[in-house]
C-alpha cells in the first residue's frame, strides 16, 4: 500500500467540514506536547497544579504533573475523533460544532498548561 492511499482513506474518514477544526486541534495538541516537555525541564521541581486548594502547600504537585495535561487533551483528541468518524452519516452542522468545541477545549488545555509554565518562570 502506497503513502499515498494511507493518506487518502485517513482524509476520507473525517467529513470535509471537520477537516480544518480537526487539524488546529491536532496543532494545539503538539503545541501542548511540546510545552510539556519544554516545561519539565525548565521548571522547579515542585508546580501549582491545583489552585482550588484552600492550603498553598496542597497546590503544589511534581513536576511530573505536567503531563497531566497533554494526556487529558490526547485522549479527548482521540476520543472526538472517533465520535465524529461514527456519527459522520448525521448532520454536518451537529458535526462542525462537535469538533469546533473539541478545538476550542484544547485551546483551554494549552491556555491552561502555558500559563502555569508562565507561573512557575
Amino acid at each position: 500500500m502506497s503513502k499515498s492511499t494511507t493518506k487518502a482513506r485517513i482524509q476520507l474518514t473525517l467529513p470535509t467540514e471537520t477537516k480544518r477544526p480537526t487539524a488546529l486541534s491536532t496543532g494545539l495538541i503538539l503545541i501542548n506536547i511540546a510545552a510539556a516537555l519544554l516545561g519539565y525541564f525548565t521548571t522547579q521541581p515542585d508546580i501549582p497544579l491545583f489552585y482550588s486548594l484552600a492550603q498553598n502547600n496542597q497546590q503544589l504537585v511534581g513536576k511530573e504533573y505536567i503531563f497531566i495535561l497533554p494526556i487529558l487533551a490526547i485522549v479527548f483528541g482521540i476520543m472526538n475523533m472517533l465520535i465524529i468518524t461514527i456519527l459522520k452519516k448525521y448532520d454536518k452542522l451537529l458535526l462542525t460544532l462537535f469538533s469546533w468545541v473539541t478545538t476550542i477545549f484544547q485551546a483551554l488545555l494549552t491556555f491552561a498548561l502555558l500559563r502555569i509554565l508562565f507561573i512557575v518562570s
